[in-house]
């Protein structure tokens, strides 16, 4: 059976019409590209069933959106301390270091920073001791979720923030840090 698959832009003008014989299950799809300099905004899809070369009946149809490509603006780098560590950091040892640039490179000055944290339970293990295990007093027995303290970035692009005051133990160990940059 032969449909009809119109598309509409948002300025109501046919973007994409097209005829083309139902699959035997009655399930198809469709994809449309819209060019470049085609508007931003509400679409429509419409299917209508087609007859003598005319539309008999409408099948349905469904809005969606399209929108302009929208570049981060900013890159935000976090490290937990100020150079790179082989093993664990103690709990006063975690001073996460923000560093925020604008999209082509240049420092992101007096910028609003907010962090957050996310702690696993886990083992210290090492690529140079494969055969060795370590274990760590104070071991933390279910994952924790910190909020960092909310900092402003310096006229180069950095802010330090910080644990809030006795949220870590030994046994922490970070999954993922998290950062924003506004």
């Amino acid at each position: 059976m032969p449909v009809e698959i119109e598309i509409t832009d948002s300025r109501g003008s046919v973007a994409l019409n097209l005829r083309r014989k139902c699959t035997a299950s009655g399930l198809d799809g469709l994809d449309f590209v819209s060019s470049e300099t085609a508007p931003a905004g509400a679409y429509s899809a419409s299917v209508y069933l087609v007859k003598n070369n005319r539309r008999t009946a409408h099948v349905g149809s469904v809005e969606f959106t399209v929108r302009d490509f929208e570049p981060d603006r900013m890159k935000v780098d976090l490290r937990l301390a100020e150079s790179p560590v082989v093993g664990w950091l103690t709990p006063d040892a975690v001073k996460p270091l923000v560093k925020a640039r604008h999209l082509f490179g240049a420092d992101a000055s007096d910028r609003r920073v907010t962090a957050r944290m996310q702690l696993s339970p886990a083992l210290p293990a090492f690529k140079q001791y494969p055969n060795y295990r370590f274990q760590v007093e104070g071991v933390l027995k279910e994952s924790v979720d910190e909020e960092l303290v909310e900092a402003t970035t310096t006229a180069n692009g950095e802010a330090a923030t910080a644990p809030q005051p006795g949220a870590l133990c030994p046994g922490h160990l970070p999954d993922a840090p998290d950062r924003a940059g506004f």
